[in-house]
């Protein structure tokens, strides 16, 4: 299959089955499609509608949702492929994804998704500097008003909460560190979800089995709907169409 460049500028969790700050719009036609397990989940188990369609002994389903966050916008694809069959067979998916004028979602690419997902798992956490508080060694000697003299001697620490650059450096620090290792989390997740879910070219299917993977598209905003997913598969081609509006 062919994939153009990556897109993606940082897989949040909500693609690979747990939570983030956007929620997923499933863009499934309810009417068609009942509510399965997520074949393409790292967390814990949830439910997402799923639409199929039968040819011959051979089953596509398939769930498209929509995810507009901070870090990521686009759509994840999944697909299972059944084999209802008494004969093994030889997957070969072929996946078209279009909107309702029929512009080509180009799918992110394997190779870059797992390149970007080694970047951030490799990604070094900065040092928080800590508070250096200045101390100051101080001595002399008082006199009392009986005529008395006293000698003393000590230290004194400067007080930290009134140091706002140094407290504004160190604030900085943190969210840098915070957010590498986010990243790093998220680099890590994204090489077990590209590993175990990632769409495969090819495969080989017993009878009475069936695979599953999944395609991200990256989209700046929801395309014009309904999208047509159209799934060659055995030489049969399923075609699927979304809801006609976001709800």
């Amino acid at each position: 299959m062919k994939r153009n460049t990556l897109m993606l500028a940082v897989m949040l969790p909500t693609l690979l089955g747990g939570c983030a700050t956007g929620s997923p719009l499933h863009l499934n036609e309810p009417a068609r499609s009942q509510a399965s397990v997520d074949v393409a989940n790292l967390r814990a188990p949830r439910e997402v509608p799923y639409e199929t369609q039968e040819q011959e002994g051979i089953a596509v389903r398939y769930n498209l949702f929509f995810l507009k966050d901070d870090n990521f916008s686009g759509y994840r694809l999944t697909l299972i492929l059944r084999n209802n069959t008494n004969r093994p067979e030889v997957f070969m998916p072929e996946v078209l994804l279009r909107d309702a004028t029929g512009l080509v979602l180009q799918p992110d690419t394997y190779e870059g998704f797992m390149s970007l997902a080694a970047a951030l798992a490799g990604t070094s956490v900065p040092p928080i500097p800590v508070a250096q508080n200045d101390r100051y060694y101080h001595q002399g000697a008082v006199t009392s008003p009986s005529g008395r003299t006293y000698t003393y001697s000590g230290t004194t620490t400067s007080d930290p909460s009134g140091d706002a650059a140094g407290s504004f450096a160190r604030g900085f620090a943190q969210g840098r560190a915070m957010r590498a290792a986010r990243d790093r989390e998220d680099g890590r997740l994204m090489l077990r979800w590209g590993t175990s879910y990632w769409l495969k070219e090819r495969y080989t299917v017993p009878p009475k089995s069936a695979v599953s993977g999944a395609l991200l598209f990256s989209s700046r905003a929801l395309t014009n709907l309904p999208l047509t997913i159209t799934v060659n598969l055995a030489q049969r081609q399923f075609e699927f169409k979304t809801v006609t509006s976001a709800r």
